[in-house]
């Protein structure tokens, strides 16, 4: 009876550890599967989050790029309208005069209205300014940009030093008479474009700016700092350059790039009838932010299901 009482006992130790070895190969497992589907889960949750913040910078960017449009041919449609006046109204020196004064202060963006230079030196402006005696109106860049243009065209914007404002110039040839060019022009201001840049709101820390690629000079930034930043590959800022780099393959859809401090996720819209571009921008670090709470209720679960 002994002998059978202590291979009795044998066995129910043998038995226990095979079933501690069983448990605990079937814990590990269940752990190993369990960091498993985590690890699968919060990369394939990143992913969506990250598209889905894309999608959102597309959307805020092409809002802003839609109001800018906007604007820009507001512009236009009154230019075009006046253009088609004056070719085609037979207005004498003075009531010529009378229709471009009706252009003077009809519009904050361009309170000095339309002005007209001809070949021959003539130079006609219904705000009153008058050039000094050295103007040459043949010389000026409005000018020679105005011959090439069918239309009323916007120019390179430029800063101007009595109102550090940034301006930009329509210009466009009308119809000669007697055998005189002409060309009309109006000079713009792009504070009201400037506001809306810097109204842009893209979550906390997103930002927007408006690039003219004919000189890719900053012409309004969410940031006023950035203004008048004229960037290049060489930029210091990586943010910069790739945005560049990116404009000048015409890039279209939302991409991922690397700067010194974070990765961001940029998007680029064209502002039709200009040489502008908006850049909209937010760090890929903020959009996986706003989904935290997401990946918390994710762990949550997991541990439920280790522990039951």
């Amino acid at each position: 009876m002994r002998r059978n009482k202590a291979e009795s006992v044998n066995e129910n130790e043998v038995k226990f550890g095979i079933k501690a070895k069983l448990l605990s190969i079937i814990v590990t497992t269940v752990s190993i599967a369990v960091v498993t589907i985590l690890f699968l889960t919060f990369n394939s949750s990143e992913k969506i989050i990250v598209d889905y913040g894309s999608k959102i910078v597309a959307a805020e960017s092409a809002t802003s790029a839609s109001r800018v449009e906007t604007w820009g041919q507001g512009v236009l449609s009154y230019l075009n309208e006046v253009q088609n006046t004056l070719n085609t109204v037979s207005f004498d020196a003075t009531s010529e005069l009378a229709y471009l004064t009706t252009s003077v202060n009809k519009n904050a963006s361009y309170p000095n209205g339309i002005y007209i230079g001809e070949n021959t030196g003539k130079y006609i402006d219904p705000s009153g300014w008058e050039p000094d005696a050295d103007y040459v109106v043949t010389e000026r860049a409005w000018y020679q940009e105005g011959l090439d243009n069918k239309t009323f065209t916007f120019g390179e914007a430029y800063l101007d030093e009595l109102s550090g404002e940034y301006i930009v110039s329509a210009t466009t040839r009308l119809e000669s008479e007697s055998g005189v060019a002409r060309v009309a022009s109006m000079d713009i201001t792009l504070t009201e474009v400037s506001n809306m840049i810097g109204a842009f709101e893209l979550m906390e820390t997103g930002a927007a700016m408006l690039i003219d690629t004919k000189t890719n000079t900053i012409i309004a930034h969410s940031d006023p700092k950035f203004i008048s930043t004229i960037i290049s590959t060489d930029s210091e800022q990586p943010l910069f350059r790739s945005i560049i780099e990116k404009i000048a393959s015409a890039q279209t859809d939302t991409f991922e790039t690397k700067s010194d401090a974070d990765t961001y996720l940029v998007n680029l819209q064209t502002i039709a009838n200009t040489s502008w571009v908006l850049a909209s921008y937010v760090p890929r670090s903020e959009v996986l932010s706003q989904l935290n709470g997401l990946r918390q209720a994710i762990i949550l679960i997991a541990l439920r299901f280790d522990f039951s």
